[in-house]
């Protein structure tokens, strides 16, 4: 818009209602004010003065402005400026941002009038979830996993409670995702290792003779349970009547392997001896024992 500026008779004083610098200047519309200025015909005769208007400048955000840790949002500036100048130092017409703070956008027009537009984002934060509990079982075993505090729980399996009971039979991982007020969510795994233990065994003599004694020895573990209530590698036994011993080994780690071995007790024949037993004086006879070892 130009403001046309004409001196009427001589020695007229002329009033406008704007302050004006110098007669042909252009004036942004923001350095206007509503004050009386008087000006001299003479010094003031047959003026233009450009007033710009404005520019107009807005934010738009491409989706909410509040959102959760790991998010981020699209803030577009008015489109059709040459001149992007944003708070965070950025010089195009949209930045992406991800962290709570207010965006300032401030735009220059071809002359040289700026405008400004701000926008606040707030970024929710809430704790990083984790999953607690032993990831190392033994065949057949069971594990209880506890995810950390939040609102509510959903993992893998399907169940919604904090705590799960798993007993995978192979390597296996669980998830799970907590949600925390105001809908932020936090995801955690952890794998559950399933262990091999040795096959435990027994070694030693296992059939005796009445009155015998053997000795049985357990596979190396960390530790031994007989059926005996020995926690000794090796036991010395010496049943009266066919035995079943069993042993259970511990190995690093927690597993558990079992191994039993019978005892039998065997029977040996009665011995004779054979062979004439009456002789005459100065003659000889023979006597053979039953066969044994």
């Amino acid at each position: 818009m130009a403001i046309r500026c004409t001196a009427v008779g001589s020695n007229v004083i002329v009033r406008y209602k704007y302050a004006i610098a110098d007669a042909g200047a252009d004036i942004c519309g923001d350095t206007v004010t509503a004050l009386a200025v008087i000006v001299n015909r003479n010094s003031f005769a047959n003026s233009t003065i450009n007033y710009q208007s404005l520019p107009v400048v807005a934010i738009t955000p491409d989706g909410p402005v509040t959102f959760c840790i790991g998010g981020n949002v699209t803030l577009n500036a008015t489109a059709g400026f040459g001149d992007y100048s944003w708070s965070t130092s950025a010089t195009s017409q949209a930045i992406n941002v991800s962290s709570t703070g207010t965006y300032i956008v401030t735009v220059h027009d071809g002359s040289g009038c700026t405008a400004s537009d701000s926008i606040h984002v707030n970024v929710n934060n809430h704790p990083i979830a984790s999953v607690s509990g032993t990831t190392s079982i033994c065949p057949s075993g069971s594990r209880t996993l506890t995810s950390s505090v939040g609102n509510s729980y959903l993992w893998s399996t399907g169940a919604t409670t904090q705590a799960i009971s798993v007993s995978p039979s192979i390597n296996t991982s669980y998830t799970v995702t907590v949600t925390y007020s105001g809908g932020c969510n936090s995801q955690a795994s952890a794998t559950v290792n399933v262990g091999s233990a040795p096959a435990a065994s027994i070694s030693g003599t296992t059939s005796i003779c009445p009155s015998g004694s053997t000795t049985l020895t357990s596979s190396v573990g960390n530790s031994y349970l007989w059926g005996t209530g020995a926690t000794t590698q090796a036991i010395a036994v010496s049943p009266s009547v066919n035995t079943s011993y069993t042993v259970t080994v511990t190995y690093s780690g927690g597993c558990t392997s079992h191994a039993s071995a019978t005892v039998t007790v065997g029977s040996a024949p009665i011995a004779n001896i054979s062979g004439t037993t009456s002789v005459c004086i100065g003659s000889l006879t023979t006597l053979t024992s039953s066969v044994g070892n």
